[in-house]
């Protein structure tokens, strides 16, 4: 799903699934290994203990981002 959206979109896809406690939960119950984030807008985005493995976050706005636990 995330592939079909603008940036600034799955930015806002990103902040709901952590909000509704999807992404921090342990363990996670989203996996967003392999996501193409290139260039989102996720800005202030809480990605604590989200699992990024492989994901590609170049180019994104990270600014503000809470990666806390994230592993590498």
């Amino acid at each position: 799903m995330l592939g079909r959206l603008d940036p600034m979109r799955k930015g806002s896809v990103v902040r709901f699934l952590y909000e509704s406690g999807l992404i921090a939960r342990n363990p996670p119950t989203l996996n967003l290994s392999g996501a193409n984030l290139h260039g989102d807008r996720l800005k202030g985005a809480i990605l604590k203990g989200a699992i990024l493995m492989r994901a590609n976050l170049s180019g994104a706005d990270l600014e503000g981002a809470d990666l806390h636990n994230a592993p590498p």
